[in-house]
Parts: structure tokens; C-alpha cells; sequence
């Protein structure tokens, strides 16, 4: 399966819908219902005070936007802590995750974050209900906290309620896992990262609630 000239993945039904114009390079305008339930604008406006975004990623009530500077800037439903500004208001406007720099990847899940830094490090917040901020605990976060002994990742992706990282083409998962979805061979959740055996070389990963797809380098896609 070849995926190419692919802004966004989505791996849920959201109602809103972001992406960047080309006239306005760095700039973000949404499509959608209005409300927190929903964080979008009147269609076709422009995120305000919000500019040079090179990724976004939209969870189920919340958006992430990743700026060229390296900074994460967040809106949307915020009752768990989801947008990482230390606070569980909800946000009509972007406000910055707080005290995380140097970013280089994203993802948002159904209520949680995730971030990776630039020294290899992943970072994460929100809803902790299964475990899926990789910490050891269940306990839910309203700013960033680092996953402990987990160096060197070099990419992140969220499933619902489940996360993932690739380290040196190795796989990584941490979170819910009732049907299987960590790929662990087991169905029991896990709070810490644990290594995916029997696939490598992963490029790109799709989350849904109950299952998982990845995409691998050579091309071929895997499910579980």
C-alpha cells in the first residue's frame, strides 16, 4: 500500500476537518461545527494568532498544531488535561503546551497527547485511563511529562486510546489493549511502553478504538 502527497491521516470520524491554504503557507483553516464538542471556526476562517504550523493533528475534541519553532499550540475540549496549558478550561483559541520546546512530531489520540523532542525524548499529557501516557500509572496529566527511560524514538502516533512510538525501526505501544491492539500478543492494557516483536521498519501508524495499521517501508501494510 503506497500512501504519497498525504497531508493528514485521520483515524476516527471527526466533524471538523484542518488543513493549511496554499496562498498562506503555515497557516491553518478549519471546516465544521462550532463548539468545544467540535474545535472548529466558522468554515474556511483561519485559526487566529496562529502561524508557521509545518504539522497538525486532530484528536476527537482537540487539535495540535506543531510550529516551525519547535513549539506545540493547542485548542478544543480540555476537561483532562488533553491541551497541556496546565489548566482544564476549554479553549476556543490556541494557548501553548506548556514549558515543551524543541518538538518535532505530534500526535493526538481520543483524549491524550503526545510529543516527541528533537534529543529522542516522548513527552505526554491528558487522559490516563488505560495507561496511555506511558508514565506506569493511570493517573491523568494536564501538562507534559516525560516517558522515563524510553530515549531515542523517532516517530509518535495515538490510536484512540493507545500510543505508539518507532525507535530504530523497532515498534513500540503503551495503553489500551482489550482486542489486541498493541500488537503485544496479549489483551492486557499497558502503562509502559512495551516492544512489538514480529514487525520493524514501520513508517506510519493508524489507530483506531479496537485495531491497528501500519504502514512499513517496503510497502506492505499490517494489521492487528
Amino acid at each position: 500500500i503506497r500512501i504519497s502527497n498525504c497531508t493528514f491521516l485521520y483515524f476516527w470520524p471527526v466533524r471538523s476537518s484542518l488543513a493549511p491554504k496554499a496562498s498562506k503557507a503555515g497557516t491553518v483553516f478549519t471546516t465544521g461545527l462550532i463548539g468545544m464538542e467540535n474545535p472548529g471556526l466558522n468554515p474556511g476562517s483561519p485559526v487566529s494568532d496562529l502561524s508557521d504550523v509545518i504539522k497538525i493533528s486532530a484528536g476527537h475534541e482537540h487539535v495540535l498544531a506543531l510550529k516551525s519553532d519547535g513549539t506545540i499550540w493547542a485548542w478544543g475540549k480540555n476537561s483532562d488535561g488533553r491541551l497541556g496549558d496546565g489548566t482544564k478550561t476549554n479553549r476556543t483559541k490556541p494557548v501553548q503546551v506548556k514549558d515543551l520546546f524543541n518538538v518535532v512530531d505530534i500526535a493526538a489520540g481520543m483524549n491524550h497527547s503526545i510529543a516527541l523532542r528533537s534529543d529522542g525524548t516522548v513527552w505526554t499529557w491528558g487522559k490516563n485511563s488505560f495507561g496511555q501516557l506511558g508514565d506506569g500509572t493511570a493517573n491523568d496529566r494536564a501538562v507534559p511529562g516525560i516517558i522515563k527511560n524510553f530515549p531515542g524514538a523517532d516517530k509518535v502516533f495515538a490510536g484512540q486510546y493507545g500510543s505508539f512510538a518507532v525507535k530504530a525501526g523497532a515498534l513500540w505501544a503503551w495503553g489500551r489493549n482489550s482486542y489486541g491492539q498493541l500488537g503485544d500478543g496479549a489483551t492486557a492494557d499497558r502503562s509502559s511502553p512495551v516492544e512489538i516483536k514480529g514487525i520493524n521498519d514501520v513508517t506510519k501508524i493508524a489507530g483506531g478504538m479496537y485495531h491497528t495499521v501500519a504502514l512499513k517501508s517496503d510497502g506492505s501494510a499490517w494489521a492487528w
